[in-house]
């Protein structure tokens, strides 16, 4: 796992993906960035319906370089402070499929925010040791993205 500073939306290549709810959202944090960049990640997304499940993924080519990737993560979102949103199991489960979609494409990394944490409610410790977990049975790595 690498940390850089930075804008996660500057990643050309490879894959990015992050952490939205079923609720049909992307007004806030990270999801509203990528449906500002890329709108076509947004317009997949209304298109599900009903949302997908809890721990699915949903993957988007931006080009034939990218691909940005929603991970279902929280069922729906809200600004209660101390109120958890995300869900770790549902954070294992779809970067678990993340990882998997990388490794049938020869990728080896994985970019991401700090999935789960700022709006999801997620400790970034709790979270850490789910993506060790999955960086040693997938052997990728996560490149986390702070500003």
């Amino acid at each position: 796992m690498k940390y850089i500073k930075g804008n996660l939306l500057n990643v050309k290549t490879g894959i990015i993906a992050h952490g939205c709810n079923r609720s049909m959202g992307f007004g806030s944090g990270v999801a509203l960035a990528i449906k500002n960049k890329y709108p076509v990640v947004r317009e997949c997304f209304m298109l599900e319906n009903p949302a997908p499940r809890l721990g699915s993924i949903r993957p988007i080519w931006i080009n034939k370089d990218l691909a940005v990737i929603n991970c279902y993560t929280q069922e729906s979102y809200g600004r209660i402070p101390g109120k958890v949103y995300a869900s770790e199991e549902a954070i294992l489960k779809s970067l678990s499929e993340v990882a998997n979609f990388a490794k049938i494409g020869n990728q080896k990394q994985i970019n991401i925010p700090k999935i789960g944490c700022g709006l999801g409610g997620l400790d970034w410790e709790d979270v850490k040791l789910i993506l060790l977990a999955i960086e040693l049975k997938y052997n990728v790595e996560f490149m986390v993205y702070e500003l």
